[in-house]
């Protein structure tokens, strides 16, 4: 399956009854990690969350939401479920099951491609996709 990114936007910077009810919950899990306390507090001292939609690339149905944190650390979760399937870890993703090379190198594509295509301002070269080590 050939994979998308679509619909990018700083989600600390949107208004938060603009999100979806998992996006909402993806900023207060980033609110949580960087020990912010509340999301004003988070915008005036610069924070971002860099999402955008993972879609399938021929049907356009959304499959995930990746979420990016500026230091290099983010999640990939089920757009259906909001299960984590992959994150990011010190610039480098894995996944969190089986989900094999073919989902691995597609998405490393789309990822590459959306970051430049959106302008998402996350620098797609500095982050690794190594094989998955779960199939």
């Amino acid at each position: 399956m050939k994979l998308r990114l679509e619909n990018y936007l700083d989600a600390i910077a949107q208004e938060q009854d603009k999100l979806t009810p998992l996006l909402r919950d993806l900023v207060q899990e980033r609110l949580g990690d960087i020990e912010c306390g509340s999301l004003e507090k988070a915008r005036s001292d610069g924070w971002r969350l860099d999402v955008a939609d993972v879609v399938d690339a021929d049907s356009g149905k959304l499959l995930y939401h990746l979420a990016l944190w500026p230091y290099g650390d983010g999640v990939l979760v089920r757009a259906d479920t909001g299960e984590h399937v992959g994150w990011f870890a010190q610039e480098t993703f894995q996944t969190a099951g089986p989900m094999g090379n073919d989902f691995v190198d597609s998405f490393h594509a789309a990822f590459v491609e959306g970051c430049a295509r959106l302008k998402i301002p996350q620098t797609a070269a500095r982050y690794a996709f190594p094989p998955d080590e779960n199939t």
